[in-house]
């Protein structure tokens, strides 16, 4: 099918077997050191391991953040639900009294 020409074959004969015996040597030097600056250097692994890192705290934090908006969604289910708790929360976090209650306030110095 294929056929060579008259000066593909004279370069065969000519070139072959230097290229038979200097060939391998080199390509294996090539790709060793391809290897080395692949593993050691700036490389795609290391930015690979890089980006991997950084994609595994990213999806730690956000199950962080997934759980604290769970909390704070059942949080404002229990405050829609139960007067009680709305009271609690708002007399707690907010410091707010009813019309008429007296607040008395302590020293903690004054304690023994």
């Amino acid at each position: 099918m294929w056929e060579l020409t008259p000066l593909a074959s004279e370069r065969l004969r000519r070139y072959g077997a230097p290229m038979k015996r200097f060939a391998p040597p080199v390509l294996f030097a090539l790709s060793l050191s391809s290897l080395g600056l692949f593993f050691t250097g700036e490389g795609d692994l290391h930015a690979l391991r890089e980006l991997q890192d950084r994609l595994h705290g990213a999806r730690v934090r956000n199950e962080r953040l997934a759980e604290y908006v769970q909390s704070i969604r059942e949080h404002n289910a229990e405050l829609k639900g139960d007067p009680r708790v709305l009271e609690r929360t708002v007399r707690n976090e907010l410091g707010l009294v009813r019309d008429g209650e007296v607040v008395f306030v302590f020293d903690e110095e004054g304690v023994r």
